[in-house]
C-alpha cells in the first residue's frame, strides 16, 4: 500500500467518524430540546405524563390546554398571551 493509499483510506476514515459525530450530535441536540420543554410542574405531578410547554405562537387553545393540564383555571375572555404571561409571571 502506497503513502497515497493510506491517505485515502485515512480520509475516508476521517469523513466516516465526522458523519457519525455529526448524527450522534443532531440526535444529543433533539432529545436535549425535547428534555427542555417539559415543565418541571408536570415532571413533579405524581402519576401523569409530561406535558410540553406549547412554542411561543402557538395558539391559544394550545395555551389554554396546557394552563389546564397544569391545574390553571383559564377565563374564556384570556388571549394567548395573557395565558402566556401567566407562566412568565411564575418563572
Amino acid at each position: 500500500m502506497s503513502f497515497e493509499d493510506e491517505g485515502d483510506q485515512t480520509e475516508a476514515e476521517l469523513e466516516r467518524t465526522r458523519r457519525v459525530v455529526a448524527a450522534a450530535m443532531a440526535e444529543q441536540i433533539a432529545t436535549n430540546d425535547a428534555a427542555a420543554r417539559v415543565t418541571p410542574e408536570a415532571d413533579a405531578a405524581e402519576g401523569s405524563e409530561a406535558v410540553e410547554v406549547p412554542k411561543g405562537n402557538a395558539s391559544r387553545e394550545e395555551w389554554a390546554a396546557y394552563a389546564a393540564a397544569l391545574g390553571h383555571e383559564v377565563d374564556d375572555e384570556w388571549g394567548r398571551d395573557d395565558i402566556r404571561d401567566l407562566f412568565a409571571e411564575e418563572n
